[in-house]
């Protein structure tokens, strides 16, 4: 009966687990940012602040404690620039478990 009890206790976390953290979609960080009330700019500054992310050649890049957790995914876009030659850059988007871990360092005032 106790275990049961922990199963139905436990169902919505696993569900939410199932459905949403294994999503597929990212998000920009001005998406997450204005979620909590910040811009991307100081949430960036902020991540960058304790050591989460760092900046290389232009692209927010996690550090090597976070790159593996599948915190963010990156996105190669194609552009014209002003002199009309095709260029590409890469963009850093979070994934639903990267935007739960932004979330929870906001919570718990570290951010």
């Amino acid at each position: 009966a106790k275990q049961a009890e922990q199963l139905e206790i436990q169902a919505p976390k696993v569900e939410y687990h199932d459905k949403v953290l294994t999503s597929k979609t990212t998000y920009t960080t001005t998406i997450v940012a204005k979620e909590i009330g910040m811009s991307a700019m100081k949430v960036n500054k902020e991540l960058k602040r304790i050591g989460v992310q760092y900046k290389q050649r232009g692209t927010w890049v996690l550090s090597s404690k976070y790159q593996n957790k599948g915190y963010a995914m990156t996105s190669t876009h194609a552009y014209t620039n002003a002199h009309g030659e095709t260029r590409t850059t890469i963009l850093t988007e979070w994934t639903e478990e990267g935007r739960k871990f932004i979330h929870e360092l906001h919570e718990n005032k570290k951010i």
